[in-house]
């Protein structure tokens, strides 16, 4: 285990954070809501945006295409529009691949194309399958659009590590998303239309409410309009923009697939919400209490406010970071501390030194002066601490974590257990039997009793321990968790 401190003071003078379904289920849900809606989804468009869905879809079009552009690839293609639009934009001879996951709606996408029967229309060939895993060679398109279906994926960074995999080099991007505007009262009559009316509209039109009660529960739970521009920046594209529509309602995002390797694209970081961190955290081997949200809600009952990190390589999650920090009586300036954290990938090779350096650059733009780290590593591991230490952090002095974790099987019976203890650890356990101690589990009135044979623990093997008061509060808020 390592406890390291980033001197910061120095480089101070120097500087100038749904309810909704997930992984496979989520897909089954979507493919499902969609096949209901299918027959009235153009219908339902037209009347949700007023005819302005079409104008939107002009401008993501006008985006990617050029006089060079000869194959594209509409991912989440549903009826057909926005490939109609790309293919009548493009130059003769030019083919775009409509690829959609929900049967239904690409059935309406084929009798559409059969009954224009125009020019462009024969340049769309509807494909049947799923974003995550794009059924299409590598390098394949010169450009790739998709139309309000990101915020409905499994996995974003997976679809755009596809993304990436099947454009070619310098090839164009162009996505178009519903957000949450950012004006106060405009936003305050967004949601209202979003969660009333347009669920209504869809149960008396579509016929199913439901589909449309999930359409503004996804636009809530996704990610804001500068966080997507990020998440796309860190699956390895390149000049992304985030250009804002119909009043900040709908985001165009636009980029350039850079080919490079991915060990050595740049490290993004970026902040995580609150009601995601778990689950991002939990997606990494050596999750640790420290690390989670509840013990960041904990914390922040004691003074410490939480900042929750992602750092992500090529679309790659590489580690996190549950940064805790504190201000000092200095205007601005402040300390932070990360329990049990980072936690890594893959605690070999270069993501360490990156990670280090990023979080080095987060305590400088957040005025940090020291910050502290204490990943849950072996103590022996030179490798780890000569690449923190390349990064600028330094052994500490001072522990606060226990500086050593044994784990115990508990498996077998009891009789087994007792036999793999120490001779007097059996002899110990046997005479409190004798005695007449009892386990139970603890409750609020125990910690004072539990806080007294603390004390003497700590004072008998000389380690530091908190103030009552601290594991009162912790109790009190973990318990509840």
């Amino acid at each position: 285990m390592f406890d390291l401190a980033l001197a910061g003071a120095r480089r101070q003078r120097t500087m100038a954070a749904d309810g909704l379904p997930t992984g496979r289920a989520r897909a089954q849900y979507v493919r499902t809501l969609f096949d209901a809606i299918a027959r009235r989804y153009d219908l339902m468009n037209w009347l949700m945006t007023l005819g302005r869905d079409a104008a939107w879809r002009e401008i993501a079009v006008a985006a990617v295409i050029s006089p060079e552009t000869r194959t594209v690839l509409d991912v989440g293609a549903g009826t057909g529009d926005l490939s109609l639009a790309v293919a009548a934009a493009m130059p003769d001879g030019g083919r775009v691949v409509a690829l959609d996951f929900a049967a239904e709606m690409l059935g309406v996408a084929h009798a559409k194309l059969q009954h224009r029967q125009s020019s462009h229309a024969v340049r769309v060939l509807p494909v049947q399958g799923d974003a995550l895993a794009l059924p299409l060679p590598a390098d394949a398109f010169d450009a790739l659009v998709t139309a309000f279906t990101v915020r409905n994926l499994a996995d974003v960074d997976q679809a755009f590590a596809e993304f990436c995999r099947v454009l070619r080099p310098e090839g164009r991007l162009a996505s178009l998303e519903i957000t949450s505007p950012t004006l106060p009262v405009f936003r305050t009559l967004f949601r209202y239309y979003f969660r009333y009316i347009v669920p209504l509209v869809g149960a008396v039109v579509a016929g199913h409410g439901a589909a449309y009660r999930y359409l503004p529960a996804s636009v809530h739970a996704f990610l804001s309009r500068r966080r997507l521009q990020h998440r796309f920046q860190a699956a390895g594209f390149a000049r992304v923009t985030a250009r804002p529509l119909a009043l900040g309602t709908i985001a165009l995002h636009t980029g350039t697939q850079v080919e490079y390797p991915q060990q050595q694209a740049d490290l993004f970081t970026e902040m995580v919400p609150a009601h995601e961190w778990d689950n991002v955290v939990l997606s990494l081997p050596g999750a640790h209490l420290l690390q989670s949200a509840a013990w960041a809600t904990a914390r922040e009952q004691l003074g410490w406010t939480p900042h929750r990190l992602a750092f992500r390589r090529a679309g790659h999650l590489v580690g996190t970071a549950l940064v805790l920090r504190r201000p000092l009586p200095l205007p601005g300036l402040g300390i932070g501390y990360i329990p049990k954290g980072p936690i890594l990938a893959d605690w070999n090779g270069q993501a360490v030194s990156d990670v280090a350096r990023a979080l080095a650059a987060w305590a400088r733009d957040h005025r940090v002066l020291w910050l502290k780290l204490d990943p849950d590593v072996e103590a022996n591991n030179t490798a780890v601490a000569h690449d923190l230490d390349t990064a600028g952090f330094r052994p500490s002095e001072e522990q606060v974590q226990l500086p050593a974790t044994m784990l115990v099987d508990l498996g077998g019976s009891e009789d087994e257990l007792l036999a793999r203890m120490h001779r007097k650890w059996r002899y110990n356990v046997r005479l409190a039997q004798r005695r007449g101690v009892q386990v139970r589990e603890g409750a609020t009135a125990d910690l004072t009793t539990f806080y007294s044979l603390y004390q003497e623990t700590a004072a008998r093997d000389q380690f530091v321990i908190r103030p009552l008061d601290y594991y009162r509060t912790l109790w009190e808020h973990l318990r509840r968790e």
